[in-house]
Parts: structure tokens; sequence; C-alpha cells
């Protein structure tokens, strides 16, 4: 198995993938790297045919992609992560906001740990049966998971979907997600839960529509 990190705020330029071909590479992590366009990305990932498991992970500003495309085949664990502190959060305007198009039929665990304005998955996601939610859920994410198992997330993404069913016009649940009435077992809610009112309502709808759920973990406060 191999594997490779770049890192360092590396620029990352199209001309010198032209030939890069990594037919063997299965992990691949990409840190804080600046691009010369979301093409760039593209061609990096494709050149990588077997690839199993890779990680996104970018600073808060802006890293040359605005659009960030992920085909594949082979691959089975996504990560995509801004590395920001408790402050940032604080200070959105500093934050640029990615576009997610997700294309891999055999994924099995996503973590989405970005500021992301929307994420369309655009094949079949049959097998994912893991995610983490790090920061608020894409629009029409819910629909595109019908058979995860297994749920993690984060309290500001909590809170942020609990605000979310209680706008009317907006509200994410709208039906009630399949995985919630077929597949989701576990759900853990990680980080400071308030007990606030909206939080105690998404908490009861969690309740009230996981029909296979096992047991529903949340942090001591």
């Amino acid at each position: 198995m191999y594997s490779i990190t770049i890192v360092c705020r590396v620029f990352v330029g199209s001309t010198s993938l032209e030939s890069v071909s990594l037919p063997c590479l299965k992990t691949m992590r990409l840190e804080n790297n600046t691009y010369a366009d979301e093409a760039c990305l593209e061609l990096l990932i494709s050149s990588c045919p077997v690839l199993e498991d890779f990680s996104f992970v970018r600073m808060p500003g802006s890293c040359g992609v605005n659009v960030l495309r992920v085909h594949s085949k082979t691959l089975t664990s996504l990560t995509i992560k801004t590395c920001v502190h408790d402050y940032d959060f604080q200070n959105n305007d500093r934050i640029s906001v990615v576009r997610v198009l997700i294309n891999a039929p055999r994924l099995k665990y996503l973590s989405l740990c970005d500021f992301i304005s929307e994420c369309k998955t655009i094949s079949n996601l049959g097998s994912l049966t893991k995610v983490n939610l790090g920061r608020r859920a894409p629009d029409h994410f819910f629909t595109s998971i019908s058979q995860v198992r297994d749920m993690k997330i984060s309290d500001s993404a909590f809170r942020n979907l609990s605000r979310s069913l209680s706008w009317e016009k907006k509200i994410i649940f709208t039906h009630v997600p399949q995985c919630f009435m077929s597949s989701l077992e576990f759900v853990e809610i990680a980080g400071t839960f308030r007990g606030l009112p909206g939080e105690m309502e998404l908490v009861e709808y969690f309740a009230e529509n996981s029909v296979v759920l096992k047991k529903k973990k949340k942090q001591r406060y």
C-alpha cells in the first residue's frame, strides 16, 4: 500500500502534473496547499486509479479551489476539512466557502469538516455507512445518505441543524430521510450539548424517526 502527503503550503500547478501517474497510490492527504486551479486538483486525483483513502485539508482562506470535484470508482474513505480555531468561527468573512461534487459509488466513510455551501452526490452512494459532520450539513445532504448506519455530528453542526429544523420554509427534513427509516443505528453528538429548545426538538426528531436506532450518544454537560 502506497501513500503520499503533500504539506507545508506547496503550490501545485497544472504543468507539473501533466505527466504524473500514480498507478499504485491508495492513500493521499493534501494539506494546506495552494492550487493553480480546480482542474489541477482534479487531474491529481484522476492520476490515482486505485485511490481508496483521500483527505483534502485546507486553510480558511482561498486555496485556488472553489469547487471540489471528487470522481473516483475506487474511493472508500473521503475527508474534507478546514483547519480553523474556535476564534475563526466568529470571523466567517475570512473563511472561503467551497462547493463539493462527489462521485464515488464505493465510498463507505465521509467526513465533512469544512465550510461547504452545497454538496451534490452525482452518483449512487448506497455503500456509504459512516458519516462525520463537523460543520453544517450541506443542502439536500440527508437525501443522499440512504444507507448510513453510524453518524457523528459536532455540536456546531447540531446547532445549525436545529436552527434549520425550526425554519418553516427551509426545513431540512421535509420528508424523513431514508437512512432514518432503514439503517441508522448509532448517533453521536460530539462537543458541548446545551439542551436548548431547538436542540431538544432535534433530539426528539432523531429518536422518533430513527426506526432501527440502537443507542444515542451525547457529550455530558
